[in-house]
């Protein structure tokens, strides 16, 4: 006769949760390592940042001229200097959407201002950057350049 060893319901509820304990904990650690969370990488020493999706840390531009996003979401002052911003290259099929944010991007109370063109629109879409602003957030306005804001 074979000996085993009862396990009851209640201690397999305690492995189960100890095991999603662990990897919610693993998950958070490679979260926080990676950097892809609201505030942009974590790997990109200070003074410097990471432009969405380049691979690779910059200085942070002191001229605004030398600031010319490219991506979706940008803090300012840290990877968008503030200023005048224009662009010309809208979505086709989606349009154009922009925030100027005072939080962090998703929390409706961040909202400062929006601003939204039309699917193959040939207007150019301009913002002004205020010093101020926390984050500036696109959604299919292709690249940003440096220009003279609404």
């Amino acid at each position: 006769m074979r000996w085993r060893a009862e396990v009851s319901r209640g201690q397999r509820l305690m492995y189960v949760g100890g095991v999603l304990i662990i990897a919610g904990a693993l998950g958070l650690v490679v979260w926080s390592l990676t950097g892809f969370h609201s505030d942009g990488p974590s790997w990109c020493p200070p003074g410097q940042f990471q432009s969405y999706g380049s691979g690779h840390c910059s200085p942070v531009p002191t001229d605004p001229a030398d600031a010319a996003p490219v991506g979706h979401e940008w803090r300012v002052g840290v990877n968008m200097a503030p200023g005048g911003y224009v662009t010309n290259d809208i979505d086709p099929a989606w349009g154009c959407y922009w925030e100027r944010l005072s939080g962090p991007h998703g929390k409706p109370e961040s909202i400062i201002e929006t601003g939204f063109a039309d699917p193959g629109s040939d207007v150019p879409v301009s913002v002004i950057i205020e010093p101020t602003d926390y984050k500036f957030y696109s959604e299919g306005c292709g690249d940003w350049h440096p220009g003279e804001g609404k």
